[in-house]
């Protein structure tokens, strides 16, 4: 558990609004992330859905996508992507479908919770 808990605290403290959480909401959040990957042109989020997990990038790059697969937004490592439907959903806001597509436009590594 100490490995993981190095490894996944490394890439935890990068993201800018977790950087400075307590080391026990860390460790909680270590106990129930998993790793994931995706592949280049993998849908990770499809429009109309609402999210049932937080995708925290690791390496490689996702793009927010329009109906006709215009770039709007690129997606970096140690940014996040689904928080709105896992977060709004476990303190009791209404969560609204994604208005968009998430892709991934190469190998990406992920922390999924």
């Amino acid at each position: 558990m100490e490995v993981r808990y190095f490894l996944c605290a490394h890439e935890l403290e990068k993201i800018p609004y977790l950087s400075s959480v307590s080391s026990t909401l860390l460790h909680s959040l270590i106990w129930k992330i998993r790793a994931g990957y995706c592949g280049p042109g993998d849908i990770v989020i499809y429009k109309n859905d609402i999210p049932q997990q937080m995708l925290f990038i690791t390496s490689g790059s996702m793009s927010i996508v329009d109906e006709e697969g215009a770039c709007l937004l690129r997606l970096h490592p140690h940014t996040t992507v689904g928080e709105e439907g896992l977060l709004g959903a476990e303190f009791g806001y209404s969560v609204n479908q994604q208005p968009f597509n998430v892709v991934s436009t190469g190998h990406c590594e992920l922390l999924v919770l």
